[in-house]
């Protein structure tokens, strides 16, 4: 069953090179690891689970791959991409300008990258540097908005059709992971890629809007569709992406959250023009990537678990405890760890997408079981219902919650971590995207936040 195409721009969801980045002076660029230290990605890396033996895709604009980082990084470049300049000339997949390739390359960085650095410079090292990084170049000139489109050769914007043509060859060359930070209105043609994706076991990853104002993630394809694993961005200090309203900055909440991860205040490779100068950047697009990279790492110590279990296992160990999956409008199911995941195994789990609703009787959200099945997939058994949640009466280390299971990832300290806090704050982990909203209470839509102090470096939701 396919949907009615629709036209729209392809909207970038992270943020723009230049849009919600964080500038930083030399001194404190260091601070711009932190992802990996304090998620303990050298440690698994030195045991040997570096992303060996997984292919992730991604998909986002144009890359320079001449970047020190990602010289000697496995990333196989595809050659064409179907966007062309509104000159009607063909955009190349390869771009040696910071402006338009930053952000892609941003991506690939945190994932592939070998932590090679020029002299005075910092190493920018990825988390899954074993793993195999195929790159598909999906968009082209920026508009007012921050919007991208994708123009054909006569000028028309082609809507989701070549993200879903992206899509479609990830899986044929048998990628395991995709990740994508672009997005257009619901489509048609995404849906049913997904669908192709999701028969064939693939996770399909994808950066939530920064700006939750400027987009609907409900109208916004892939990330708003069922399945998907839908990123949060944080920060080192617990604190999630805010949209900046002028007056105040207001958490980036969305019912639509699965996992937070790893995305603010991150040391990245060209500002100003210049691939020469390094910069503390920050965006959910890094979260995504941080996110595929942590899946990478799970699969290649668990080779034979399915992209189902790795999920399972990812919503079971968030923080720096194993517990039942819990979901928030804030960090979701919770902060990702990757100390915690790898001492799961994922095969103990049901080869079963947690993210894909079924309870829904209109047949929505998109794509559903009746597309799903049609195709060939199936849905193996439930879904594990999360454990009870009080967080409406009590922030939660008043709870009774295991501590282990809410401290962040900042080493000591009390850093303020905003937890909104509502009735329903907990769901079932195939609750439909109705009851997630009749779930979220109206303090929770509005700025009821509590603040929870950190306990030590394990990152707690």
């Amino acid at each position: 069953m396919s949907l009615p195409r629709v036209a729209g721009a392809v909207v970038l969801c992270a943020a723009l090179v230049g849009v919600g980045t964080v500038p930083a002076q030399a001194d404190d660029l260091s601070s711009g690891s932190w992802y990996y230290d304090r998620g303990h990605v050298q440690d698994a890396h030195d045991a040997g689970y570096t992303g060996q033996g997984v292919t992730i895709a991604v998909i986002d604009t144009q890359i320079d791959t001449d970047v020190p980082t990602l010289r000697k990084a496995n990333v196989e470049v595809a050659p064409h991409t179907p966007c062309y300049a509104p000159d009607g000339s063909a955009l190349p997949p390869r771009s040696t300008d910071p402006a338009t390739a930053a952000h892609a390359t941003d991506v690939a960085s945190l994932i592939a990258g070998t932590g090679a650095a020029d002299a005075a410079q910092l190493p920018i090292r990825g988390v899954a540097p074993g793993a195999k990084v195929l790159f598909y170049a999906v968009g082209g000139s920026i508009t007012d908005d921050h919007t991208f489109e994708c123009l054909d050769a006569a000028g028309k914007n082609q809507a989701g059709a070549p993200l879903a043509q992206a899509i479609d060859a990830a899986v044929a060359a048998h990628a395991d992971i995709v990740t994508i930070s672009q997005g257009t209105v619901v489509d048609g043609d995404i849906t049913d890629a997904l669908v192709r994706a999701y028969v064939h076991g693939v996770i399909v990853v994808a950066a939530l809007p920064n700006d939750t104002f400027a987009h609907d993630a409900d109208l916004l394809w892939p990330v708003g569709a069922n399945g998907v694993v839908a990123v949060q961005a944080f920060d080192q200090d617990g604190n999630i992406a805010a949209t900046d309203l002028g007056w105040k900055k207001t958490p980036s909440t969305s019912e639509h959250v699965k996992i937070a991860a790893p995305g603010l205040g991150i040391l990245q490779q060209g500002a100003g023009g210049s691939w020469d100068v390094q910069q503390l950047r920050g965006n959910t697009a890094m979260s995504a990537a941080v996110t595929s990279g942590f899946l990478a790492v799970l699969k290649s110590k668990y080779p034979k678990a399915t992209g189902n279990q790795l999920l399972q296992t990812i919503i079971r160990n968030t923080g720096n405890s194993h517990h039942e999956p819990e979901w928030a409008r804030d960090f979701g199911y919770g902060a990702i760890s990757l100390t915690f995941m790898l001492k799961d195994d994922p095969r103990a789990y049901p080869d079963v997408n947690p993210f894909f609703e079924t309870a829904h009787p209109s047949g929505l959200p998109l794509p559903n079981l009746e597309q799903l099945t049609k195709a060939g997939g199936a849905i193996a058994s439930p879904a594990p219902s999360a454990r009870p949640s009080t967080a409406a009466t009590a922030p939660a280390a008043a709870q009774g919650r295991d501590d282990g299971a809410w401290m962040p990832w900042a080493i000591g300290g009390a850093a303020a971590l905003v937890l909104l806090v509502g009735a329903g704050a907990a769901i079932l982990v195939s609750a439909s995207s109705r009851r997630r909203r009749q779930a979220a209470s109206a303090a929770e839509r509005s700025e009821g936040a509590t603040d929870v102090a950190y306990v030590d470096e394990g990152v707690s939701r």
